[in-house]
């Protein structure tokens, strides 16, 4: 991600330098639970343990102080992530927001009703052909056996 990177000064660059910074507060901040969440501005490009890789100047996610998050190591807070309170963050740890996992989860379940759908079609189609009887019956048994898992998959995960 290099597009909307903050821009540093030289006399900046160096300082960060000097004290062995990773990241710096932006003025950006958030109030969770009664502490106030400060986003993180990366002062140097970062390789992380998973091979992303952290451009200077890219946004990361919120921390509540320096204590949050290690200027050591490969360890990152990534986009609206957010780590606070007694929570540290180092070594080779990277955090990411719930959110996107919950988001992920949802287009999961959106594919397994659309395929249950497409399966419920198919079944409409084979008891169409049931009066030629056309399609073998371990056919129909298998459609039906797919939409049955999928229905119990489906229960089993929240919109």
């Amino acid at each position: 991600m290099t597009e909307g990177l903050y821009k540093f000064s030289y006399e900046q660059e160096e300082k960060f330098e000097k004290l062995g910074l990773k990241y710096i507060f932006s003025d950006e901040t958030i109030e969770v639970d009664g502490h106030i969440l400060y986003r993180i501005i990366a002062t140097r490009d970062l390789e992380l343990c998973n091979g992303k890789k952290i451009k200077k100047g890219q946004m990361g996610g919120f921390v509540e102080t320096t204590e949050n998050l290690s200027h050591y190591g490969q360890c990152w807070i990534y986009d609206n992530a957010k780590v606070y309170g007694s929570a540290n963050v180092y070594h080779n740890a990277i955090v990411m927001a719930m959110l996107e996992f919950e988001e992920k989860l949802k287009f999961m379940t959106m594919l397994k009703f659309l395929k249950m759908q497409q399966l419920l079609t198919k079944l409409k189609y084979l008891e169409k052909q049931k009066s030629t009887d056309t399609l073998p019956f371990e056919t129909k048994l298998k459609f039906m056996a797919r939409l049955k898992f999928i229905v119990v998959l489906l229960f089993m995960v929240e919109l």
